[in-house]
């Protein structure tokens, strides 16, 4: 390939790129857009490009912004909850708009990337959701990942030009709920907490199918009443895995039969079949102490995987979570 062709050919790719990211901000006009872009380039274009390559460049980055700016102008313009739950395994970012949530996204966790990184990941989630960064009027913020909250909170603040509500200890004491040791409690517990006494108003075990099996119960109060924690499905098959030879990757689905016939059927039966009897275990053991009349709740994104415990769950919800950060929202 000509090398000035191939230097067009990626020059113009990442501008578009670079091109869509400013065109989310309204508070940018095009000629500031464009100015950005170019001084941005200026020293990312080798000195060997042709004039030609030059002029693409600046051709295709005014294309490329007043797209943008169209895309803009098409945008939702009514206002929206941002809510991201950033978990162990997956942060979740969500819209919530019309009494639904929309333009869900799950990436992976990964602690060690850059704020420039989840910067560019949500801008881009808007571009492909067709809307403007001027839709969130309101943005709340759970993380059980202590730096990954450091990098969002400034990555937000910057994005939407508010500071997130986040959601941890200074908040509580604003919040309908008893919650004990507030500086120990995962605040994705506490967002569940808030969910099922806002929704229901009953006695409930939340059983949460995350990275760990957590068990929160709350009573009609509000309170807190106290937490149980065992791995989760994938953290429980990873370990056996990780630290087994020549074991391979075992499907999270229920097997036919209890009594394995291969690696993988034994695998299934032994741990998804024995987290079954382990889930009735807990549910009989705490009403036993504290009344029958608590009903469960589930959620996570593995709640759905145990199908043997359907009937022992109320509800199966797998936006409690995201709930119970837009009930806290509407308090602030």
């Amino acid at each position: 390939m000509n090398r000035d062709y191939f230097l067009e050919v990626v020059s113009i790719f990442l501008l578009l790129k670079i091109a869509y990211f400013t065109a989310l901000f309204d508070k940018w006009n095009l000629r500031s857009k464009i100015s950005f872009i170019q001084n941005y380039f200026a020293s990312q274009i080798p000195t060997r490009a042709t004039a030609g390559s030059a002029h693409c460049v600046y051709i295709e980055t005014r294309k490329s912004v007043l797209l943008a700016v169209q895309i803009q102008k098409i945008s939702n313009r009514q206002l929206m909850l941002l809510a991201i739950d950033i978990g162990n395994s997956n942060v979740v970012l969500a819209l919530y708009n019309d009494e639904k949530w929309q333009d869900l996204l799950r990436i992976p966790t990964l602690p060690d990337q850059t704020a420039l990184y989840y910067k560019m990941v949500i801008a881009e989630h808007f571009l492909e959701s067709r809307l403007s960064i001027t839709v969130v009027d309101k943005v709340i913020l759970s993380s059980v990942v202590p730096e990954l909250r450091e990098v969002f909170i400034p990555v937000l603040s910057e994005l939407f030009q508010q500071e997130p509500i986040v959601v941890g200890p200074n908040i509580y004491d604003k919040l309908p709920l008893e919650i004990l040791r507030p500086d120990q409690i995962g605040t994705d517990l506490v967002a569940n907490a808030m969910s099922v006494f806002t929704q229901f108003k009953k006695d409930c075990i939340i059983v949460d199918f995350g990275t760990a099996l957590s068990f929160t119960i709350v009573n009609k109060e509000g309170k807190i009443e106290g937490i149980n924690i065992a791995p989760g499905l994938k953290t429980a098959v990873k370990a056996l895995v990780g630290n087994t030879a020549q074991l391979p990757e075992i499907p999270l689905r229920m097997p036919d039969s209890a009594i394995g016939k291969d690696t993988v059927t034994a695998i299934q039966s032994g741990i998804l079949i024995g987290y079954v009897g382990l889930v009735r275990h807990q549910l009989a053991s705490i009403r036993k102490e504290l009344g029958e009349q608590y009903i469960a709740v589930a959620t996570g994104g593995l709640s759905r995987i145990l199908t043997e415990l359907e009937e022992d769950f109320e509800v199966v919800d797998r936006n409690l979570t995201m709930d119970g950060l837009r009930f806290i929202a509407a308090i602030f």
